[in-house]
């Protein structure tokens, strides 16, 4: 159970992680962006903190970059509105369903980190389409959607290759 505010939390994974012996590149982090759209899901296995003040400080006490985080778009305020308020408020009723699908597609994705590894993860996550978009071919008149371009684009691929027919984005 934390016991330090999101900006400190620096010290509760160097604490973590030299408490139970964890190496660096097995620390994963999740936690919400405003850099990010509301909803999106971006893994990466390393970089800057960012403009999150939590994570500059996990790299500053940890003394490294090279770790693993899964970021949860929260979207940016409206303009005017205190970017502190809006990060520690509630969603309003009408972003919650997306913010709690977001945090299911993250679970999604640290289970898919530990299950098929990073690489694959960011390639399922990192790749999704923005809600409502969909992507359709026609095949023998029946439509089928896919949920990543990616996907769609290897699929058909594979399907054609001894045809000499490929696609690419």
């Amino acid at each position: 159970r934390p016991v330090t505010y999101m900006n400190n939390s620096g010290r509760a994974v160097k604490q973590l992680a030299a408490k139970y012996i964890v190496p660096p590149e097995h620390v994963a982090v999740i936690y919400d962006d405003y850099d990010l759209p509301k909803g999106k899901i971006r893994i990466r296995p390393e970089g800057s903190a960012g403009t999150h003040n939590g994570m500059r400080n996990i790299v500053y006490l940890t003394g490294r970059d090279a770790f693993l985080r899964v970021r949860i778009g929260i979207g940016k305020p409206e303009p005017g509105r205190d970017l502190a308020a809006y990060v520690l408020g509630k969603y309003p009723p009408e972003a919650r369903q997306a913010m709690f699908d977001a945090f299911l597609r993250a679970a999604d994705a640290v289970q898919a980190i530990v299950t098929d590894g990073a690489e694959a993860a960011m390639a399922r996550f990192n790749g999704e389409l923005e809600e409502g978009a969909v992507v359709k071919v026609l095949e023998n008149d029946t439509a089928v959607e896919l949920g990543y371009v990616e996907e769609l684009i290897n699929a058909f691929n594979a399907a054609y290759a001894d045809q000499g027919i490929s696609a690419e984005i």
